[in-house]
């Protein structure tokens, strides 16, 4: 099965930079083996950015990198 995968994910300081490196590199793995990855990164991590995305290309699996709380992604 090939799954769709989307991942939003900025680099504005150490801890934003480490994780985008490591969903970039995710991504490129579950691309070398088949399966269909998105990025969102940089001014396109909006609320307005996610949502469509999600809605336009249907993801299985959504990863979000940055920071924010239990309730809330902050990028």
């Amino acid at each position: 099965m090939v799954a769709r995968i989307l991942a939003a994910h900025v680099a504005l300081d150490d801890a934003t930079v480490y994780a985008s490196a490591w969903a970039s590199m995710l991504l490129g793995e579950a691309r070398a083996v088949g399966h269909e990855a998105r990025e969102l990164t940089g001014a396109m991590v909006t609320p307005y950015g996610l949502l469509s995305s999600m809605d336009q290309y249907i993801p299985d699996l959504v990863i979000l990198a940055g920071h924010g709380t239990s309730s809330t992604f902050l990028g």
